[in-house]
């Protein structure tokens, strides 16, 4: 099976797949195994994993792509 784009999912699909291939792993598929039942690479589910280990609020949400917002506020001269 070849891994596919998961940028061209919705969002709540992306988060979906996520929860479903950790909760996979959980169960005790290998990693490499997941990857290549559900279509995505293995450094993507690297990157889940490490994600969340790291904790934070609902680490496999999906987040906005691109630099963040300017904090400052432009003056004019």
């Amino acid at each position: 099976m070849a891994t596919q784009d998961a940028r061209t999912l919705m969002p709540e699909a992306q988060e979906a797949l996520r929860r479903r291939v950790m909760e996979v792993i959980d169960n005790g598929m290998k990693p490499a195994a997941a990857a290549r039942t559900f279509g995505v690479s293995r450094q993507a589910i690297h990157n889940w994993r490490t994600r969340r280990s790291r904790g934070g609020p609902d680490p496999l949400k999906s987040r906005k792509h691109g630099r963040p917002p300017c904090r400052r506020k432009r003056r004019s001269v």
